[in-house]
């Protein structure tokens, strides 16, 4: 398996933010089974959709000044860089909050999307634009993230699906097609 560029959710994968949908479920009266952002495109228009978006801001607001970074994943950027591999992040999280998050960290990306800038996960649009730009193949872009979304949306485009484990994802893990304890095992293991 070649690995020609490195793609992250936010997250759960770069920082941990811990958002709390079930409270904008509960807020928005969205059922449990809905994803959030489906939801409110396919059933609110005019001053609900807006005011829907505005609780959603608000909770990942909220979450954003308490991102903390994923363990060695600093170790693991610098690495990738070292390397010269673009690297990029694929977010269902507005570019508000996705700029706002970005700024507590000295991290720099080849290429940031957002719910603002490409069909949200798990559409493949965002990583094929990242292949466009990049120049690189689909099955050559690793696509890291911890919930299933981003599995599908890996899956969906032809990629290489990494699953960065937690306690609530091991479900997933049969989905990965490389399964991320930690980052620097990763790196020694795929990419070195």
């Amino acid at each position: 398996m070649k690995i020609s560029a490195v793609v992250f959710d936010m997250d759960g994968t770069l920082v941990e933010t811990n958002i709390k949908f079930a409270s904008i479920r509960k807020e928005l009266n969205i059922p449990y089974e809905s994803s959030i952002l489906e939801y409110i495109e396919e059933n609110l228009t005019g001053k609900d959709k807006t005011y829907a978006y505005s609780i959603v801001h608000k909770y990942e607001e909220m979450a954003c000044q308490n991102a903390k970074e994923i363990r060695d994943i600093n170790l693991f950027i610098e690495a990738l860089s070292n390397k010269k591999i673009p690297t990029g992040i694929l977010t269902r999280n507005s570019k508000v909050i996705t700029d706002k998050t970005l700024s507590m960290f000295k991290w720099t990306f080849d290429l940031v999307l957002t719910r603002d800038c490409a069909k949200a996960k798990p559409d493949p649009d965002g990583l094929e634009i990242f292949s466009r730009k990049f120049n690189i193949p689909l099955n050559e872009i690793l696509y890291i993230g911890d919930y299933d979304f981003d599995i599908e949306t890996a899956k969906n485009a032809g990629s290489i699906a990494a699953l960065i484990t937690n306690e609530k994802n091991q479900y997933l893990k049969d989905s990965a097609d490389i399964i991320i304890e930690n980052y620097m095992d990763l790196y020694n293991d795929y990419i070195k």
